[in-house]
């Protein structure tokens, strides 16, 4: 029986593909477009015209879908598989119905509906009866697979998100936090209740009982230990992304504390979670130790090392990291790689060749770059001819995917 918990899986869809980010990048920044009116010599005609309300702090939670907006059962129905989503936690019948109920009553809009409809803590498997509640975890996996989707319907997931965000439920804090973060629109309006609810999370989960509590959001709930790594790493992001690095540091170095002190990996049953989180049979509570960012967090630290001028211990850092079987190997391998002399190194190149093998396209830009630098030179390895090293420079180019580049 595999050990993969279901928040592990879902914690997985926080990070969306790059055809995903773009959709949500466009979609976003649409709505900031300025519309400016054309010069005409004709006396125009009286129309009321629609006036588009800039972006604000009530974007994510305004109604701009219907029920005629949900996919179809068969969308849910090719995503929703394993090991996308492991034992069955959620069903397709489950996610579509949950979606379904959402909407229906999201759409009537009627004060405190969130608190009286969606339930928290959650359970895996949604009462449809009139007037029961929708659990979020079910919502979430439906809210994460609708980013993937255009306009109307992407609305429905972001709508789900940001409800989740208002309630203080950690997973839909992260996803529509690091959805702003990708997007660098974390700052913008729209993110507004998303910073507050993270800014909730850190104070609620600090050591540092001197700093202020943030004032609004819902009453404070205990946090689950297993997600306080990743709480830490995505307040660490925005405050490196404001150039406060003085923070962002602190703040990696929770995360990397608090995924330190927890419990141990698991695969027992959820009623054995430590207090304060008693939980009911079913009750998805991860049970691995888990950092899902923890490559981010990584690759910031370097970043801002190298900004301070600290190099080797930048250098150094990686170097600990690229053996570390919890990280991207190859997205940390690479930038490791570009520490090291270009000169007849194995260790670069190997590192460089591995991170091409993990999907990393800029590591084949660099092998690219040395080889035709090896040409120019009239540098041409042991065994191979000139003409041979350039084919070899085109196929790196090539996999790079932007010969322009290199």
């Amino acid at each position: 029986m595999s050990t993969t918990t279901p928040q592990q899986h879902l914690a997985r869809l926080i990070r969306p593909s790059c055809r995903q980010s773009q959709i949500q990048l466009n979609g976003l920044r649409r709505s900031n477009k300025t519309h400016i009116r054309p010069i005409t010599t004709t006396t125009p005609l009286q129309i009321k015209a629609k006036v588009r309300e800039p972006p604000n702090r009530n974007t994510f939670a305004k109604i701009r879908f219907t029920t005629a907006d949900i996919p179809p059962y068969s969308f849910w129905e090719r995503r929703l598989v394993t090991p996308f989503v492991p034992n069955n936690e959620v069903t397709p019948a489950e996610c579509y119905d949950a979606c379904e109920h959402y909407v229906t009553i999201a759409s009537q809009n009627q004060s405190g509906w969130r608190q009286r409809t969606l339930s928290l803590p959650l359970s895996t498997a949604p009462q449809q009866e009139e007037g029961s509640k929708i659990p979020l975890y079910t919502l979430q996996y439906a809210g994460n697979l609708l980013l993937t989707q255009r306009a109307r319907t992407l609305a429905i997931g972001t709508h789900i998100l940001h409800s989740g965000t208002v309630l203080g439920y950690p997973p839909s804090v992260l996803a529509l936090g690091m959805l702003g973060f990708k997007t660098k629109l974390l700052d913008d309006p729209r993110f507004a209740d998303a910073r507050d609810a993270l800014d909730r999370l850190v104070s609620a989960i600090s050591p540092s009982p001197q700093r202020p509590k943030p004032k609004g959001g819902p009453a404070a709930q205990p946090v689950n230990p297993f997600y306080h790594p990743d709480i830490f790493t995505l307040a660490a992001l925005r405050h490196a992304s404001r150039h406060d690095d003085a923070r962002a540091l602190e703040l990696l170095k929770l995360a990397a504390k608090s995924f330190r002190t927890l419990p141990p990996s698991s695969s027992s049953s959820p009623t054995s979670l430590p207090p304060p989180f008693p939980s009911p049979p079913k009750d998805p509570e991860p049970q691995i130790k888990s950092w899902q960012w923890r490559t981010r967090a990584i690759m910031q630290e370097h970043a801002i090392l190298v900004r301070r001028g600290s190099h080797a211990l930048a250098a150094e850092l990686l170097r600990r990291s690229i053996h570390d079987d919890r990280v991207d190997a190859a997205e940390i391998g690479h930038q490791y790689a570009l520490t090291l002399s270009p000169d007849d190194n194995p260790e670069r190149a190997a590192l460089l060749e591995g991170a091409v093998v993990g999907g990393v396209e800029a590591a084949a830009v660099e092998l690219a770059r040395v080889a035709r630098r090896k040409v120019v030179e009239g540098v041409v390895e042991e065994g191979w001819s000139e003409e041979q090293m350039r084919v070899i420079a085109d196929e790196w180019a090539g996999i790079a995917g932007d010969e322009a580049a290199v």
